[in-house]
């Protein structure tokens, strides 16, 4: 007998399937099988911020290089700032103490915090932070990061995974940033709002994307994290001594972790800005091109509770615990803290001389010669530090007037340093004119403490 492949198929089929279950019938019919659940997974609740409920202390680095067609080299500048945020009712105030040093060395050089900015008032939807009696310098536009404003992105409508939401940045008119810092900051620098108008042209705002990447947990609890993208061309029509028009291509990333109870625990933004300026002067055309690249981060490093993230202070090397120990009694002797400055030298210098010589030393050379013969240790170069086995050597630049010429005179001032009890003390400081036979103006030693008058100096 002849099987046809189309039964043999069949016959195959039932002999590997299972018998069917007898307890599923019912008055010779198949009951009903049971219902499969309709109902789908409820969407993640989005991230949302919320004013803290306890004082909170942030760190923000930023560090900007740029560099430009036919330069010798890159212009590197890093800035830090120690962020207080203080919840007060339905506002969050951030006060900052920004310090900003041009990079001219291996060594950091001493830098005067600013703690005079207007404090910025932030309250919040829930999505995002929106800026209250501003606009501020550092909530929006606080040097080449545009200011605080992007480490706090617009959040997502949605919390699962993938989802993406927009972000617009607006930019102040400078007129209303110098009104915020007159009526509530003394900054350096800072306008009044009396000033006339800067007539500045209003920048379109910036338009960015931010996706929530994942939920993770930190330290045991609940974390957003989110990535931010965006790029835009603006150009701009100046005159410079001839008409001159400005082209910059601009790309951003971005990097956020926001925790469940609404605070963001860390941001970076990076930002890149292919520049190019194209001028007209005296029948000729010429462009220069710049490019720059900006690196900024914010860390949340203390809270009541819940996670923080590392500091982002950078430990200072020898040399550079020696350069703010001399800053730090300079800032002293400048600001008359007679205690505070007689502190920063050295105990046996002291005993020698006596406290009395040596402050009448600093104030009155500082008196004949201005504030700036006895220079701060800003903007060091490598050669202008020694360092050995027995101290710190410091040179630091300025300059005094020759009041019957009305001309300045560069002065070179230079701090010997050794460590003691921990700390570093002054051993000697003198001051001595460049160009003019290296004449000496001030000699602090532990032998005597001698400032020439006159001029020449004698």
């Amino acid at each position: 007998m002849r099987i046809s492949t189309r039964a043999l198929f069949f016959a195959l089929l039932g002999a590997c399937s299972p018998a069917p279950d007898r307890s599923l019938q019912t008055a010779g019919s198949l009951a009903p099988l049971p219902a499969r659940s309709t109902a789908k997974t409820p969407p993640a609740p989005p991230p949302r911020y919320a004013i803290a409920t306890c004082p909170l202390r942030y760190e923000v680095r930023t560090s900007d290089t740029s560099r430009m067609d036919g330069a010798p080299g890159a212009v590197a500048l890093d800035a830090f700032i120690a962020l207080d945020a203080r919840p007060s009712g339905a506002v969050l105030e951030l006060v900052g103490h920004v310090s900003m040093q041009p990079v001219t060395g291996t060594h950091r050089s001493f830098d005067v915090p600013v703690e005079s900015y207007a404090p910025v008032r932030l309250e919040t939807d829930g999505a995002r932070w929106i800026e209250r009696d501003g606009p501020t310098q550092l909530y929006d536009s606080m040097g080449s990061l545009d200011g605080l404003v992007w480490f706090f992105p617009e959040l997502p409508r949605a919390g699962d995974a993938g989802a993406i939401g927009e972000w617009t940045i607006s930019h102040p008119d400078p007129d209303d940033v110098a009104a915020a810092e007159a009526a509530r900051g003394d900054a350096p620098g800072s306008q009044r709002a009396s000033a006339p108008p800067s007539k500045a042209k209003a920048i379109a705002p910036t338009r960015l994307q931010v996706r929530l990447d994942r939920w993770t947990e930190v330290a045991g609890a609940r974390v957003a994290e989110l990535s931010m993208t965006g790029a835009e061309d603006v150009s701009q029509e100046l005159d410079l001594l001839g008409p001159a028009t400005i082209v910059a291509k601009r790309t951003f990333r971005g990097a956020y972790a926001v925790t469940e109870a609404g605070l963001v625990l860390r941001a970076t933004v990076e930002k890149d800005v292919d520049l190019t300026m194209t001028s007209t002067f005296d029948g000729k055309t010429t462009t220069q091109h710049h490019v720059q690249h900006g690196s900024h981060r914010m860390n949340l490093v203390a809270a009541c509770t819940g996670p923080t993230a590392p500091s982002l202070a950078t430990p200072l090397d020898r040399e550079e615990r020696a350069i703010r120990a001399w800053g730090e009694t300079w800032l002293a002797v400048t600001k008359g803290e007679r205690e505070k400055a007689l502190a920063g030298f050295d105990p046996s210098l002291r005993k020698k001389i006596g406290d009395a010589k040596l402050w009448d030393a600093l104030e009155s050379y500082r008196k004949l010669r201005g504030d700036h013969a006895l220079p701060p240790p800003l903007l060091l170069k490598d050669n202008d530090i020694h360092a050995d086995s027995a101290g710190v050597r410091i040179t630091a630049h300025g300059s005094t007037p020759e009041p019957s010429k009305a001309l300045n005179h560069q002065v070179e001032c230079e701090v010997s340093l050794h460590e003691e009890g921990g700390g570093w003390v002054v051993d000697a400081v003198s001051a001595r004119l460049v160009l003019e036979k290296q004449q000496n103006l001030l000699e602090i030693t532990r032998e005597h403490a001698i400032v020439r008058k006159g001029w020449p100096p004698r």
